[in-house]
């Protein structure tokens, strides 16, 4: 058997068509590690794309060393404002949105209870999920709201979660005070 270092780097098409490509994945990039990006991407047809990313990004530090400009304006220039670059950005925004409503739907109600009464996880998302459903507009106010209190919160490096999360944590509780009758 060949050690890593022994084996040829496969080429990018090789990984993405590969079956079961985390082993060869991992080799190409052991490999890269070693190499220069550019000498990689020259045998393999990539060339002019490396060198420009490898020059914008000089560019940008070259800038921002000098001082010209603020980061807004630097990062302005140095995206690329393609069809392809709004739609993964368009379809990033999406998948993120579905994936915290399916949080939201999951947890607003299920960790108060976990806390509140003996009951399994299982138990407590499905709870969770029914008082979602059965009360969405107070639902997605409340999700709006945490958003927009974690955004605030984060703004002075991070240092106003200290006030944010244990509100949050407080109004939580009285979120799941009003939407689950009181244990008998």
């Amino acid at each position: 058997m060949k050690t890593i270092d022994e084996m040829e780097m496969p080429a990018p098409d090789t990984i993405v068509n590969c079956k079961n490509g985390g082993p060869i994945a991992a080799m190409f990039f052991y490999a890269a590690a070693e190499q220069d990006l550019g000498e990689i991407a020259s045998e393999h047809g990539f060339e002019t794309r490396v060198t420009t990313m490898e020059s914008d990004c000089e560019n940008l530090q070259e800038r921002w060393e000098e001082g010209s400009g603020d980061m807004a304006a630097l990062m302005d220039e140095w995206q690329p404002a393609t069809p392809e670059g709004w739609m993964l950005t368009l379809w990033g925004n999406a998948i993120g949105f579905v994936f915290a409503l399916v949080t939201l739907c999951a947890t607003v109600i299920a960790f108060p209870l976990l806390i509140d009464r003996d009951t399994g996880v299982t138990v407590a998302i499905v709870t969770s999920v029914r008082a979602v459903a059965a009360n969405p507009v107070p639902m997605a106010i409340w999700g709006l709201l945490v958003a927009f209190g974690l955004v605030i919160g984060s703004i002075p490096l991070f240092v106003g979660l200290a006030v944010v999360m244990p509100v949050f944590g407080h109004a939580t509780w009285h979120l799941y005070r009003k939407v689950i009758a009181p244990a008998e």
